[in-house]
């Protein structure tokens, strides 16, 4: 799921990990399907932010993009599984995406679900951050891939808790870029 104001199909991000997961797949010999779900991808202006900010993302513009998201990814999934059960899926957001992904965790089966990568999580939540042993590589949530600032504990709209739901414990996985105020790491 593309980013804020992100056109479908279109930004760099997208096009050079769809070339990548072509690589990946050709190598191993499997089919696919990449599939760039329809949902408004809302962009960010003054008053967007505001209201995403005031509401942690739940209301306003933001919000309701967020939503048509969630509904459009859980419909999609349902509707893949019933016209082919064995089929594995693998979900990938990117910031305004990777909120809309992690918050349609909580009402999708997991079963079918191989894994989950989320960059720039607005929503974003290390639980270890809150203790000294983070900045040490100690105790360090096993979704925690690649997130430089150790201080970092949530994402400028706030923490999804749990943000794992229990099913998808070992296939999620969420990356920060150092300076990334989206997913908290711009905070100090």
């Amino acid at each position: 799921m593309r980013g804020s104001g992100q056109i479908k199909g279109e930004s760099a991000e997208y096009k050079a990990l769809t070339d990548s997961l072509y690589e990946k797949f050709m190598e191993m010999g499997q089919s696919y399907q990449i599939v760039d779900l329809e949902y408004p991808a809302q962009n960010i202006s003054l008053r967007t932010c505001l209201g995403a900010f005031v509401s942690a993302g739940r209301s306003y513009s933001y919000g309701k993009s967020v939503s048509t998201g969630v509904e459009n990814l859980k419909k999609y999934y349902s509707d893949r599984i019933k016209i082919c059960p064995k089929t594995k899926v693998i979900f990938i957001g990117y910031s305004q995406g990777a909120q809309v992904v992690g918050v349609a965790l909580s009402v999708i089966d997991p079963e079918n679900v191989i894994y989950v990568a989320l960059f720039g999580d607005p929503l974003l939540y290390l639980p270890e951050s809150q203790n000294s042993f983070a900045c040490r590589g100690e105790g360090l949530s096993e979704y925690r891939i690649d997130v430089p600032d150790c201080r970092v504990e949530s994402g400028i709209l706030g923490a999804r808790i749990p943000y794992v739901p229990d099913g998808f414990k070992g296939k999620v996985g969420t990356w920060c870029n150092e300076g990334d105020i989206i997913c908290g790491s711009g905070h100090d």
